[in-house]
């Protein structure tokens, strides 16, 4: 039993490898994608200066090296210190290290703008923080290559830290799959229905979808009870290695589909990653032979007793902050019999472990809508700001979802549309103004606009309800 447990929730050297290298060049493609709007979303000229942020998020708990200033050239420097890390982490060297700082400079921009925090965000930010304890150091890189101490030949490890790697996995499907309680998910299997109806998320293929209702079912059906029991064949005690491998290939396509339909930034490119951990040695061995097991090689920096007494408070650390995520989790899930202490809560946020897993549940909205920016310049002419000058149109656009830049600007207008950020429009209001006047001549100067959400509801029986026009802020421009 002790053996088989070891088995189950240990990992493979080189699955560890390729789990490194995968969240390293996710850090990369992040901090790529967020580069293109470091203006908008990072500094004091954006869409949310430092004084908004301190003003309508203060988090004491919080800290982000992004905040010592709002212009964009330092927060340059920052991006390409952090990029330097996630190249270094991709490369193995000083592993455990650049790990950390990995996950520091990540959580840092996280911090910085929490308006476009995605559930990609936070699946990235737990494995970099898991991946801090992994041996995934250990093949495939610089420090394995550069230090001549061999240790044991076995490309198998068990440790507290692959213990939590593995819980970190089923906790986001098992939790998943619990939140997913409506009708919509259990009963009706119209969840995957709604969802493609949402069109600031549907692509063209997921819109296409919409006419194949009854394969939409069976995909709702799929996907809930693929959350359910996909763990248990993930971690199943017998023909480990063939089981887990199919299980992992359901998963795998799982999230290919959820790609292929809806543009939710890297959320499935960090799921898929994410798996990567658990590929059991029976797919290097059998499947791969070329990767067949080579002698470990790990830095030894400590003496025997130093080195145990260091292993000995890491575990401590690594059980109490998976115990921890284990009841934040029970916490967030709807209508849960659990209340985290107010005293305790200042943990998760402090270490960033906190994070919930109630995606569409417990089940999908069924409103959404688009934007309209009409405003009206200097020379008399109107037109839409948020169709970048093109004349103003109320219709509804053929895919909702290609009106925006990229996923972060979709999530950042997703979140200023709520009520509750009511007062961050303005900041928007006038970014807008700085952005056009200082694109065009002065006889083309932005004097007013408004903002409009054109309001759309998926009603039962699948039907949709007419448009409602929702004025969401009305700015005149300084000057």
């Amino acid at each position: 039993m002790k053996n088989k447990f070891k088995e189950l929730f240990g990992a493979d050297l080189r699955s560890l490898a390729l789990l490194r290298m995968a969240m390293a060049a996710l850090v990369l493609m992040d901090l790529a994608e967020r580069s293109m709007d470091i203006g908008a979303f990072y500094t004091d000229a954006g869409v949310l200066p430092r004084r908004a942020l301190f003003e309508y998020f203060p988090e004491p708990a919080r800290f982000s090296i992004h905040l010592i200033s709002g212009v964009w050239q330092i927060q340059a420097i920052l991006f390409l210190a952090a990029a330097i890390f996630a190249v270094a982490l991709f490369a193995g060297y000083r592993t455990r290290s650049v790990s950390f700082l990995s996950w520091f400079f990540l959580v840092s921009l996280q911090v910085r703008n929490p308006l476009i925090y995605t559930l990609g965000d936070q699946m990235l930010r737990l494995m970099l923080f898991w991946g801090i304890f992994l041996p995934w150091g250990s093949r495939w890189s610089v420090d394995s290559h550069s230090n001549p101490v061999p240790q044991e030949s076995s490309s198998h490890v068990f440790s507290m830290a692959t213990f939590a790697y593995a819980a970190q996995i089923i906790f986001m499907y098992t939790f998943a799959a619990y939140c997913k309680s409506g009708a919509e998910w259990r009963k009706e299997y119209t969840a995957v229905f709604y969802t493609l109806n949402l069109d600031f998320l549907a692509s063209s293929l997921g819109n296409y979808l919409l006419n194949f209702p009854s394969l939409l079912k069976l995909m709702t059906f799929f996907v809930v009870w693929l959350e359910t029991l996909g763990p248990v064949f993930l971690f199943f005690p017998f023909w480990t290695g063939p089981i887990r491998m199919v299980a992992l290939s359901f998963f795998i396509f799982m999230h290919l589909g959820i790609m292929a339909t809806m543009t939710i930034g890297f959320l499935p490119w960090v799921s898929i990653a994410a798996l990567f951990g658990l590929v059991p040695s029976f797919f290097w061995d059998k499947i791969i032979p070329a990767f067949k097991t080579q002698p470990s090689l790990e830095p030894i920096s400590r003496s025997p007793s130093t080195k145990k007494a260091f292993s000995v408070v890491c575990d401590s650390f690594i059980a109490a902050s998976l115990v921890y995520s284990f009841f934040w989790n029970i916490w967030v899930v709807p209508q849960s019999w659990f209340k985290m202490p107010p005293s305790a809560v200042w943990v998760g946020k402090l270490l960033y472990l906190e994070q919930g897993w109630n995606v569409f549940a417990p089940y999908p909205p069924k409103e959404d809508g688009w934007f309209v920016m009409p405003g009206t310049l200097k020379n008399g002419e109107s037109v839409d700001l948020f169709r970048g000058g093109e004349a103003v149109r109320w219709e509804k656009p053929r895919l909702v979802s290609k009106e925006f830049k990229n996923d972060r600007w979709a999530k950042y207008l997703e979140q200023v549309n709520m009520k509750i950020h009511h007062g961050l429009r303005a900041y928007y209001a006038h970014y807008l103004c700085r952005q056009w006047n200082s694109h065009h001549p002065p006889e083309r100067a932005l004097r007013q606009f408004e903002m409009y959400y054109m309001r759309e509801q998926t009603l039962p029986g699948l039907h949709t309800s007419p448009p409602q026009k929702i004025l969401m802020w009305s700015h005149k421009c300084a000057g």
